[in-house]
């Protein structure tokens, strides 16, 4: 994997394998809110960088500053937006060495729902003049083409500002959501609804919609797949019978089918293998000798090694006490010793200790260094490793 911005030199890219183990590791990944489908793995964005995950490892792509948007450039290039020094740049991963595409190509970066910012050729990020109606509106930039869609007053716009808008057709229901998709596809949702907007063509209609955003397109942007209460389903204009009641909700694509576990937070590859086992939030705390917390387990803060683990460090809230870990999770305090046995619940409350002010990102040891994120990111690079 290779990586480039016009505008600064950027950190190296990093391969790290996943969970225990020697070498370079990703320890755990938090709970990311967004997957992009990239070269066959998914890519999520945290303020750490750009994390690409494959069945066996993760590709690392630490940003100079924290990441804040990304989106398809083509089926090679993934553009990502970072913060630097007060201002905001672009940068492009690819898996091969290859050409930065050609400026007629590039599109809008995402920095929240309602605000874009468009890349110059120096590597810069800027506000661009938007229609009037797209201003404030809910709006995507388009994938693997320039231009963007918004809504304005439920009517989809798609295309290229001061150059071509079409008029895509109206939905019945008030949109909170909009994602795109290949070939300028476009899907749209509610609470209760959703619809698709294939690249021809008026929104298809459904009444059902997806479980926290997730979705899958096919290749040709006219199908998409989702997750809700009753199952697996698909918008298209010839939509098949719903699936089986199952709890995984599809991720990544036609050709490299990913699927998270609502129920167990597990993702999993297309051969159905456990990747990620456990992707949510997780405190995080520390004292000399040990971290808790990220990958529900204790590790020895001076060797990146696992001492032990348990299910409850996924915990709201972490304190290390003398030689007592405290672990907050679901009303209770659970107390535990330094070798991993359960002593029992703690009447004491996380406001009883002084809480870590914003763990610093990187903890440097004699034998490597780890990097902390928020929601229980945490990563090991050992000094041999070409990552450090």
């Amino acid at each position: 994997m290779n990586w480039f911005s016009p505008a600064t030199q950027l950190p190296s890219p990093c391969r790290l394998a996943i969970g225990p183990g020697p070498g370079p590791r990703l320890i755990g990944l938090g709970a990311p809110s967004q997957w992009v489908p990239f070269n066959g793995g998914l890519a999520c964005g945290e303020p750490e960088g750009l994390f690409v995950v494959y069945p066996h490892y993760v590709d690392w792509f630490p940003t100079p500053g924290p990441l804040i948007g990304m989106v398809p450039w083509s089926s090679e290039h993934l553009a990502i937006a970072f913060e630097q020094g007060g201002n905001s740049y672009w940068a492009v991963a690819t898996p091969k060495r290859s050409t930065l595409p050609a400026p007629s190509m590039w599109s809008w970066l995402p920095i929240s729902g309602r605000h874009l910012l468009a890349p110059k050729p120096n590597g810069t990020l800027c506000n661009e003049w938007l229609p009037d109606g797209a201003q404030g509106a809910l709006k995507t930039p388009l994938w693997d083409r320039p231009g963007l869609a918004w809504i304005d007053q439920r009517t989809l716009y798609r295309g290229l500002p001061g150059k071509q808008i079409t008029v895509s057709g109206s939905i019945p229901f008030e949109p909170t959501h909009i994602a795109s998709g290949p070939r300028g596809s476009t899907f749209i949702w509610n609470d209760e609804s959703s619809a698709l907007a294939p690249p021809n063509g008026p929104p298809v209609l459904s009444n059902r919609a997806p479980y926290d955003g997730i979705i899958r397109f096919c290749t040709s942007g006219t199908r998409v797949w989702a997750l809700d209460d009753e199952g697996r389903f698909e918008v298209s204009l010839r939509p098949e019978e719903a699936g089986d009641s199952t709890t995984r909700a599809p991720l990544g694509t036609e050709h490299h089918p990913w699927s998270l576990d609502v129920e167990t937070s597990a993702l999993h590859a297309s051969s159905g293998d456990v990747v990620l086992p456990h992707l949510v939030p997780s405190a995080v705390a520390f004292d000399d000798l040990i971290i808790a917390g990220p990958g529900a387990a204790v590790w020895c803060r001076k060797s990146g090694l696992r001492f032990w683990g348990h299910p409850a460090l996924y915990g709201d809230e972490i304190r290390i006490h003398d030689d007592v870990i405290l672990v907050w999770l679901d009303d209770e305090c659970r107390a535990f010793d330094r070798q991993g046995n359960l002593l029992g619940l703690s009447p004491l409350e996380p406001n009883e200790f002084e809480e870590l002010e914003g763990a610093p990102t990187v903890l440097q040891e004699e034998n490597g260094r780890w990097v902390l994120g928020d929601m229980g990111l945490a990563i090991w690079l050992p000094h041999s490793s070409k990552c450090d």
